[in-house]
């Protein structure tokens, strides 16, 4: 763990999540969207109604991201090694579930 500098990683990850999740204010400030959250390498977009995320899975796989909600959320763990490139690419997505629906 501390020889390939996992803790580097995910404050990498800790910092793309937050400039791309926590910073957008549209997302933020979309009505369908109770909270916005990021604790290290992990995010979630709660919504306010599980509604909401319906159909969310078959978005994302046509995107080319897996993604899958849990009740009202709409989260992310990705692997340590995701690049910022492909963790863009995750966010990309799940903004525009909400930005583009």
């Amino acid at each position: 763990f501390e020889e390939d500098d996992y803790r580097g990683k995910i404050a990498a990850l800790n910092q793309v999540l937050s400039r791309e999740l926590l910073d957008d204010d549209a997302l933020n400030h979309h009505p369908a969207v109770a909270d916005v959250r990021v604790l290290g390498a992990t995010a979630v977009i709660e919504a306010h109604s599980a509604d909401t995320l319906k159909g969310v899975g078959d978005f994302a796989r046509k995107r080319g991201v897996w993604l899958r909600p849990i009740g009202r959320w709409l989260y992310t763990m990705p692997a340590y090694i995701t690049s910022e490139t492909e963790m863009t690419r995750i966010t990309d997505v799940m903004k525009a579930w909400f930005l583009e629906g």
